[in-house]
């Protein structure tokens, strides 16, 4: 009896925070801030190296993000003999003029997981979604924490407010993300299906606004992921910064495809400000 529940034990912290008794797990989103609202990605230093407190990673204006170990940049990201995919400047992805080869999320994830040295995961954002001067700019901060660093997205440029509903805690803790050992899980979200029930939200805008609630499946792979995305709902928001509830869910929930992760945004047209977006559902087991 006593190696049964150790072997339950290991099995439940060896299960993503996804599918650890889905049944009961809540399921929320709560964004008011247009640059710390939608977490583009997470990333965490992983390498070799002894950490150090200038072993970092920061978003400068305009985009551009800088990996240093101790200081120096490091030599494994976007490195020249790898083909530099974003920019010349190994250490630094340029994603304020991105090449074709780096500007997308997806494009940018791999890239970051391809140098050995570093991982990220898409959190709130999809692999499609753009990368020119889209991340909010912030300083340089410690890399090897062990809940990984949030790079959100600057939502005046990307004009798609918008969250994962997620179990608690797992908006910017990669290890949600992550095995113990370290080791991407390539579809975090296995095992489970969100059942959404609550959606309202606006944000400030000059043409149109819509919401939209897409079904995701991932597959994060260090050599290259891959993402499916359903559309599950789309229905215009209230008028420029006026709150709409969708409340036909409280009922008869909106099911997220088996497996998947549900993302509610609200998609703008041309320019946007001061979004407010919250959603609530529950997880469920499924096989």
């Amino acid at each position: 009896m006593k190696n049964k529940i150790l072997a339950l034990a290991f099995l439940l912290v060896a299960l993503p925070a996804f599918a650890q008794n889905p049944a009961t797990t809540p399921v929320a989103a709560n964004l008011s801030s247009a640059t710390a609202g939608t977490v583009a990605m997470l990333v965490k230093y992983v390498g070799t190296a002894a950490p150090s407190a200038t072993t970092d990673v920061a978003v400068a204006g305009g985009g551009d993000m800088t990996f240093r170990i101790a200081g120096v940049a490091d030599a494994a990201m976007n490195t020249v003999a790898a083909g530099s995919l974003c920019g010349a400047t190994p250490g630094t992805l340029d994603l304020s003029t991105p090449d074709a080869t780096c500007n997308s999320l997806g494009e940018v994830v791999d890239v970051i997981n391809a140098s050995g040295t570093w991982i990220a995961v898409l959190v709130d954002g999809m692999r499609t979604d753009l990368t020119d001067n889209t991340l909010t700019t912030f300083g340089v901060t410690a890399g090897a924490v062990v809940k990984g660093v949030a790079i959100y997205s600057d939502e005046a440029v990307a004009i798609h407010p918008g969250l994962a509903l997620l179990p608690a805690g797992c908006q910017t803790d990669i290890r949600c993300f992550v095995t113990p050992a370290g080791k991407i899980i390539e579809n975090p979200t296995a095992g489970a299906q969100t059942d959404l029930r609550w959606v309202a939200g606006y944000n400030t805008w000059n043409t149109t606004s819509n919401f939209f609630i897409y079904s995701v499946k991932s597959a994060n792979r260090k050599g290259g992921g891959t993402e499916t995305v359903t559309t599950l709902w789309q229905e215009a928001t209230g008028a420029t910064g006026t709150n709409k509830q969708l409340t036909q869910f409280q009922y008869f929930g909106l099911l997220g495809r088996p497996h998947e992760k549900v993302i509610v945004r609200m998609v703008v047209t041309s320019t946007m400000s001061a979004p407010f977006l919250q959603a609530y559902g529950v997880n469920r087991s499924v096989n």
